[in-house]
C-alpha cells in the first residue's frame, strides 16, 4: 500500500491548504494505516464530537432495546414526559413516536440547518443549550407537520431519546453508556456536556479521535467488539438502513449514508457527521473506518473531510 498521497495531504494540510483540520485517522482490516494529527492537537487530546454524539446515542439505544428495555420503536413519547406540565400534545404531537425520533421527522417546528450555528439567537439548538430546561424547550414548539411527514435535522431528538432511555432504563444516561458501550470499548477519557436542570441525560461528547474510530470499527463489525456482541447486527443494520432519502444523502437511525464512485468503484458509506468536520465514516467493502475531527465552526456544513476522502483517501484503500 502506497501512502505517499496521504503524507502529501499531510504536508498539505500543516500549510493551510485545507482548512483547520485536526486529525485524521484510516483504518483497515481493524488495523491502523494512518494516523496524523495537526495544529495543536494530539491523539491525548480529547476533541468535542459535536453530533457525532447523536450516532453514539443511536447505539445506546440499540443497546436498550436489544436489552428489552425500550420494547417498540413506534410506541408514542408522551407517556415518557408525564412530569412535564403545561405540553400542548395536540394538532398530531401524541402521535410522535421513538421511530419518528431517530429518523429526525417528529414534525416538530425547529430552525437548526436553516441557521448558521454562529447565529447564537436564532438557531434553535443554540437556543436549547442556553435554555433552563432541555426538555421542555423543545416539547413546547407547535407542530410544523404531521409525524412522520417531513425531515428537520433536529439536535432536541436526541436530547429527548436521552430523556426516555433513562426512564426505560432506570439508569443515568453516563452510567448506562459506561457500562454496556465504553467499559466493553475501553473509551476511558470523554467528558460530556450536561444541562444542570437534567444531569442524567446525554449532551454532546468530547472523545478521543481513536476512540471515534471505535464506534465505527463496531457499526463495521456488525456489533461485535473483540468476540464479544456489544449492539445486535439487526440494529447496526437498521441504523445504517435509508429510512430518509435527502438529495445527494440518505438518513438513517442517526447515521447518514451515501453512494460514491472512486477508481471507477462504487461505494457505500455510512457516516456520523459533526458540526466543525467531526466525521465517522464506515465503508464496509474495504473493511474500512476513516476518522476526521476538525475547526471548521464558521461553516454549517464542512466539505474538506468529504474531499479529502473522496480524492486521497478511497484510492488508497482501492
Amino acid at each position: 500500500m502506497n501512502l505517499d498521497n496521504l503524507y502529501k495531504l499531510a504536508s498539505e494540510i500543516r500549510l493551510g491548504e485545507w482548512g483547520p483540520i485536526h486529525s485524521i485517522l484510516v483504518y483497515q482490516n481493524s488495523q491502523i494505516i494512518f494516523e496524523d494529527y495537526f495544529e495543536t492537537y494530539a491523539g491525548d487530546i480529547l476533541h468535542e464530537a459535536q453530533s457525532v454524539t447523536k450516532s453514539l446515542q443511536s447505539i445506546l439505544v440499540g443497546i436498550a432495546f436489544d436489552q428489552g428495555c425500550l420494547k417498540d420503536l413506534d410506541e408514542p413519547i408522551k407517556d415518557y414526559f408525564s412530569d412535564y406540565q403545561g405540553i400542548d400534545w395536540s394538532e398530531g404531537k401524541d402521535q410522535i413516536t421513538i421511530r419518528h425520533l431517530l429518523t429526525m421527522t417528529s414534525g416538530l417546528s425547529w430552525n437548526e440547518s436553516q441557521i448558521p450555528y454562529t447565529d447564537i439567537l436564532d438557531n434553535d439548538s443554540n437556543r436549547l443549550v442556553l435554555s433552563d430546561d432541555w426538555i421542555s424547550y423543545p416539547l413546547q414548539k407547535p407542530m410544523q407537520a404531521s409525524p412522520g411527514q417531513i425531515f428537520n435535522y433536529s439536535s432536541a431528538a436526541p436530547i429527548l431519546l436521552s430523556h426516555i432511555i433513562a426512564l426505560a432504563t432506570g439508569m443515568d444516561n453516563e452510567v448506562f453508556a459506561w457500562e454496556y458501550l465504553f467499559d466493553p470499548l475501553q473509551i476511558e477519557t470523554y467528558a460530556y456536556q450536561k444541562s444542570p436542570m437534567q444531569p442524567h441525560i446525554l449532551g454532546d461528547i468530547d472523545l478521543l479521535p481513536r476512540d471515534m474510530a471505535k464506534l465505527g470499527l463496531l457499526m463495521l463489525n456488525q456489533g461485535r467488539w473483540e468476540g464479544k456482541q456489544i449492539l445486535s447486527s439487526q440494529w447496526v443494520k437498521n441504523s445504517l438502513d435509508t429510512h430518509v432519502i435527502l438529495d445527494d444523502r440518505a438518513y438513517g437511525f442517526w447515521w447518514w449514508n451515501r453512494t460514491v464512485f472512486s477508481t471507477k468503484i462504487k461505494f457505500e458509506i455510512y457516516y456520523a457527521w459533526g458540526y466543525g468536520g467531526q466525521h465517522i465514516f464506515v465503508i464496509p467493502a474495504l473493511q474500512a473506518v476513516v476518522v476526521f475531527t476538525g475547526g471548521f465552526y464558521e461553516l454549517t456544513l464542512a466539505s474538506e473531510p468529504f474531499r479529502i476522502l473522496d480524492n486521497f483517501i478511497l484510492p488508497v484503500l482501492v
